[in-house]
Parts: C-alpha cells; sequence; structure tokens
C-alpha cells in the first residue's frame, strides 16, 4: 500500500506494483460528500467501521473460507449464517477476485473464498470457527 496526490501518481504507483494506493485528499472529499448527501448513511458506517459496540453491537468484518471449513461447499442459505448466528453477509469476494454484493441465498461458498459480515462480535467469532 501506498499513498498518491494525484490519479495520474495513481495509476502508475499501480503498474509499478503497489496492491493499493491511498489518496488522502480525494478519500477525504468523498467523505465530506457522503456526509452532507447522506448523513445517517455515513452515520451508521462510521458507526460500524469505528467498531462503536455501546452503541450498535456490531461489526463488519472480512471472513476467509479455509479449505477444511464445514461451510465450504455450502449455498449461504444451507450454512445457516443468518438463521443460527443472525449475521447479514454483505458481499462475498470469490477466490478468483470477483466482488458480489448482497448474494444471493443460492450462491455457493468455495474455500479461498472471503465472506464480507455484519454481526455481532460473538456470532462473527462463531462465523470465523465454520469458516476456519
Amino acid at each position: 500500500m501506498t499513498r498518491a496526490q494525484e490519479q495520474s501518481a495513481q495509476k502508475k504507483l499501480l503498474k509499478a506494483g503497489a496492491t493499493r494506493v491511498v489518496m488522502p485528499y480525494e478519500s477525504a472529499g468523498q467523505l465530506l460528500a457522503h456526509s452532507i448527501l447522506r448523513p445517517n448513511v455515513t452515520d451508521f458506517i462510521e458507526s460500524v467501521t469505528a467498531g462503536d459496540i455501546a452503541e450498535l453491537n456490531l461489526q463488519l468484518e472480512e471472513v476467509a473460507i479455509a479449505p477444511h471449513s464445514q461451510i465450504a461447499g455450502m449455498t449461504l442459505q444451507q450454512s445457516e449464517i443468518r438463521q443460527k448466528l443472525g449475521i447479514i453477509i454483505v458481499a462475498m469476494k470469490k477466490k478468483d477476485g470477483a466482488m458480489g454484493f448482497d448474494p444471493a441465498a443460492d450462491s455457493t461458498i468455495e474455500a479461498g473464498d472471503c465472506l464480507i459480515a455484519l454481526g455481532t462480535a460473538q456470532s462473527l467469532r462463531k462465523l470465523e470457527e465454520m469458516a476456519g
């Protein structure tokens, strides 16, 4: 990961092998715009990502699916993540890098995938155990 000031530098750094480029001024501008246009969404995201557990008791985590996971090969519905743990799967990043937001219940969980999950710290720990 590296830092850039301008779009042209961002492209060059990515081409040179950087895995991620942070552009602080652009990020701050986007955050400011979102705060004005969608204040409730911004409040929610900040509460979740800051780990404001006292207020919402929620966390947003990424959970990697190990090769020997008990849920590998199951669909989201078969895994009963939502029903048993009360976790919302916000997105699923497939092992090939494809990102799918709000995956369908019949989406298959495969070893090497990463689940972007929203839930309580306790339920997320249980999901990590299932995924490991």
